[in-house]
């Protein structure tokens, strides 16, 4: 009698564990497509600032607020603002750090590159990002590609942005167009610690080779 009421109490114990292990499970998995990720300022302290890769539902809308980090974050990324010893352009910065040889006002780079270089809407490590005219009086931006974070973000170095002639190294910017085809951009302001407010917006990519087309 001891041991049948025995087995039965094992029986319930193992059948509780067993349903536990089930809803467990169950928690455990994806409701919802990944979520783009965007950079989140983790150190406010003096020097550069370091960043890490971020998730949230509202990554694109408030960009600028903490998001929970992410399990699997990638090295930190270093953004830092430089100043030479003479102020520098965009222009002659990109095309340094590019090796593309390209002259004059930035927002002509675009029309300058068709037939010299390949160009496309999708961001490579290498290429340059043309930016358009903000205004009738500007002379648009370029600012060369780092590195390719994901489909959203990528990290740039450029110079002279927000007319200083400083240079903004390693700068993470996020795209917030509807169709992921990098219309609208937003540039991380190193010295706030926040993504900027403005919405740029690309002409695209100009890419250094062929080789960008294969990857």
């Amino acid at each position: 009698m001891k041991r049948h009421i025995f087995e039965k109490t094992c029986l319930r114990w193992l059948s509780t564990l067993a349903l536990a292990a089930f809803l467990g499970g169950c928690a455990a998995g994806h409701d919802g497509p990944t979520r783009p990720a965007v950079l989140e300022r983790i150190q406010p302290a003096n020097g550069p600032v370091s960043y890490a890769r971020l998730s949230g539902a509202d990554a694109f809308t408030n960009a600028s607020r903490r998001f929970r980090p992410m399990a699997d974050l990638p090295k930190p990324l270093l953004a830092k603002i430089v100043v030479p010893k003479k102020p520098l352009q965009c222009v002659p910065y990109a095309r340094k750090l590019s090796n593309i040889q390209i002259r004059g006002n930035a927002w002509t780079w675009w029309g300058q590159a068709e037939g010299r270089y390949p160009r496309s809407d999708r961001p490579v490590a290498g290429a340059v990002m043309v930016l358009k005219k903000k205004n009738a009086g500007s002379l648009g931006h370029v600012a060369y590609v780092e590195e390719v974070i994901d489909s959203r973000t990528v990290v740039v170095s450029h110079a002279n942005w927000l007319n200083k002639g400083r240079l903004h190294n390693n700068t993470p910017v996020i795209d917030i167009s509807e169709n992921n085809d990098w219309s609208a951009v937003r540039f991380w302001n190193t010295e706030g610690g926040h993504f900027g407010g403005n919405t740029y917006h690309p002409y695209g990519f100009i890419h250094q080779n062929l080789t960008f087309a294969a990857r």
